[in-house]
């Protein structure tokens, strides 16, 4: 049987890489293989073709989940090979994100730093 590689990096919401997160795959919302961040929040994860849910979780941190096709070795949403997962945290941030696009995670980031200095403003 072969294996594709899904590869990528966790974040927060600020765009700083969190070690230790664990990233799951999910086929039928059961996981098929799980791998732990390493210190610069890189992770990959070997694993036949198909459909899947990738999934960081974190402590403290709301669950990221974005949807992955792996093909012939490649993790395919967007033509691209990385895949960007950010970590969501508190009840007034967007909703956690993931891409494989690199312009969409430095957006998301963008944003999501403009909310963390809106609601830090109003405190």
């Amino acid at each position: 049987m072969k294996v594709a590689r899904v590869e990528g990096q966790v974040f927060d919401p600020q765009g700083v890489p969190v070690s230790g997160p664990s990233v799951t795959l999910l086929k039928n919302n059961e996981p098929t293989t799980t791998a732990t961040t390493d210190s610069a929040g890189k992770f990959h994860l070997d694993t036949p073709a198909g459909l899947y849910w990738l999934r960081a979780t974190n402590t403290g941190f709301a669950p990221a989940t974005v949807p992955v096709q792996v093909r012939h070795g490649f993790p395919r949403l967007l033509p691209s090979r990385g895949v960007y997962l950010i970590l969501g945290v508190g009840m007034f941030l967007p909703c956690p994100a993931g891409t494989l696009s690199e312009r969409e995670f430095q957006s998301t980031v963008k944003r999501f730093k403009e909310t963390i200095e809106e609601h830090t403003a109003q405190k």
